[in-house]
C-alpha cells in the first residue's frame, strides 16, 4: 500500500528531471569585440558571453552576425544554456537561442 502512495511522487520526478533543459536567459543580443553576448532583460542589465558545449564563441558570432545586428539595429533573443562565472565574466553555455526578434528588451532603450 505505502508504495501506491509514493508511485505518484516518484513518476512526477522522473519527468520533471527528465525536462531539464538549462535556464532561461532573456535578453538583447549584442557583438562586442569580437565577441557574441546577451544583455541579459533586467535593470542590472547583466552581460554574458555566449559560448558552445565546447567552449567557442564561433556557432553563435556567426549567427549573431547574420542578423546584421549594430547598436542601432538590436535583436532580442530568448537564449537557454547554463551560466558560470569565471573571473569577472559570466559564461552561457547556450543550449539554443529561441524567439529572436528585432528591437530591444530594455526599458530605457524605449527613449532613445
Amino acid at each position: 500500500m505505502r508504495i501506491l502512495l509514493l508511485l505518484p511522487v516518484l513518476l512526477l520526478h522522473l519527468f520533471a528531471t527528465a525536462a531539464y533543459a538549462g535556464d532561461m536567459f532573456p535578453g538583447t543580443l549584442e557583438i562586442r569585440d569580437g565577441k557574441p553576448m546577451l544583455i541579459r532583460c533586467d535593470l542590472v542589465k547583466n552581460t554574458y558571453l555566449l559560448v558552445d558545449k565546447d567552449g567557442n564563441v564561433d556557432v553563435w558570432l556567426k549567427q549573431i552576425e547574420k542578423l546584421g545586428i549594430t547598436p542601432e539595429n538590436p535583436y532580442q533573443a530568448t537564449v537557454f544554456g547554463d551560466a558560470r562565472m569565471e573571473g569577472d565574466s559570466v559564461i552561457l553555455t547556450v543550449d539554443s537561442i529561441e524567439n529572436i526578434q528585432p528591437g530591444s528588451c530594455h526599458l530605457g532603450d524605449l527613449f532613445k
